[in-house]
């Protein structure tokens, strides 16, 4: 690994180390249901951007030189697109037993899908708290897999989500967890028809997190860490050819095949720390480690692959009332080797040559909370994901809207 890499990877868990340590109060954007009842929740992002982030042709897939995507990581698009529209129905009742049922479309999508649908049980005993869940759902092991368009700060995923969790990981599986004075401790057993595995002999992911929440009056906490194991057989990129649209363009995707194992390390750290009456700092930040061993084939050659790519972002921030202002830095390092007969040939297939520089992206938002289900923000983007013939990245500006409602449906 290049010396510059290794301390920059040093740098950044220090860092998050640090604010590990640091004491302060618990919040999360996680799906667990606190209210005994019956709720409707509604939720859509729109947004308008000036520019689109691919800067290939609209036939070409969007992708990050290096790296091997999938799942729903799509490209934000020029002009107007609907981010994210959810509607859930979600019960939980005074014996502990709740379920949930949410359909979703995404990032322009044509057609609407059932993204969650699980039912579970939480049982308390003194200051112990352990529930159990299985159906569709998102993995809890990081804050930021749940999230969407409409539930976070800025509208575009971090590219470390995209490229190492095919923007969420979103799967049938099943869920444990054990909460206990402000620390959890979970792990999740998954199918694998979430990006990185592949379903069936072969197939699967599993994964273990420790989370820890903390407050006081002025100051919240909740960071921790987790550890992710995924196996794919045959692995294609399939986003484009799963009802994801681009008008009456049709994407050509490559055709290589992933099989291997794809090991994934996290640690996280979400912050509050209210100022004054109405003046709140605010930081997120997440590091992911990567390490893919396999091999990569199309339908005549086959290479050995391993990589050992890391990622992820900061997200200071600073909150007045309604208005909240915050920058968002990112970066990807990849490291990765094909070697064999078929590895010349297929790193252009797999398009894995690097770039002359790291894949990172700088963004800027203003977020205005206009009353209490009306958001509007302004975002921009200096994107050096993708470079073009000349080395440059690219820019955009965005306005969006975000809409949220709650609705008690009183059935009990």
């Amino acid at each position: 690994m290049n010396p510059n890499h290794f301390l920059r990877i040093k740098k950044a868990w220090l860092s998050a180390g640090l604010f590990i340590f640091m004491p302060y109060d618990a919040y999360s954007h996680g799906l667990e249901m606190a209210e005994v009842g019956t709720f409707l929740d509604a939720s859509l992002a729109a947004t308008w951007r000036d520019e689109g982030a691919n800067l290939e042709s609209p036939s070409s897939p969007w992708q990050i030189p290096g790296a091997l995507m999938g799942g729903e990581a799509f490209a934000v698009e020029e002009g107007v697109s609907l981010d994210d529209a959810n509607l859930v129905l979600r019960h939980f009742n005074q014996n502990g037993i709740y379920g949930l049922i949410q359909i979703s479309t995404h990032s322009n999508g044509d057609q609407a899908e059932v993204h969650h649908a699980f039912a579970g049980y939480r049982w308390q005993h003194g200051d112990v708290r352990i529930n159990a869940e299985a159906g569709r759902m998102a993995g809890m092991f990081s804050p930021f897999n749940p999230e969407h368009a409409s539930t976070r700060l800025f509208s575009e995923s971090a590219i470390a989500m995209d490229v190492f969790l095919g923007r969420q990981l979103n799967d049938e599986g099943m869920r444990a967890s054990v909460r206990w004075q402000g620390w959890m401790i979970g792990a999740e057993g998954w199918r694998g028809s979430g990006f990185p595995a592949t379903p069936g002999d072969g197939g699967g992911a599993v994964d273990v997190f420790g989370h820890y929440q903390w407050s006081n009056d002025k100051i919240q906490i909740h960071t921790g860490a987790w550890w992710l194991q995924a196996d794919a057989l045959d692995r294609i990129d399939n986003r484009y050819s799963s009802g994801h649209s681009h008008g009456t363009t049709v994407v050509q995707t490559p055709e290589w095949f992933f099989s291997g194992e794809t090991t994934l390390t996290g640690v996280f750290v979400r912050t509050r720390w209210q100022l004054a009456k109405q003046w709140n700092l605010l930081f997120d930040a997440q590091w992911i480690e990567q390490t893919v061993e396999g091999t990569l084939a199309d339908t005549s050659r086959i290479a050995d692959l391993k990589a050992d790519n890391n990622g992820g972002w900061i997200q200071p921030g600073i909150q007045y009332g309604n208005h909240t202002v915050a920058l968002r830095w990112e970066e990807l390092i990849l490291e990765n080797a094909l070697t064999g007969a078929g590895a010349e040939d297929l790193v252009q297939t797999a398009n894995l040559q690097h770039q002359s520089s790291d894949p990172s992206r700088l963004g800027v938002v203003y977020y205005w909370q206009s009353n209490s289900n009306i958001a509007l923000r302004v975002e921009w983007t200096q994107d050096d994901t993708l470079l073009d013939q000349d080395g440059e990245g690219s820019d955009r500006f965005a306005l969006g809207v975000v809409w949220n409602l709650t609705q008690n449906l009183a059935f009990d």
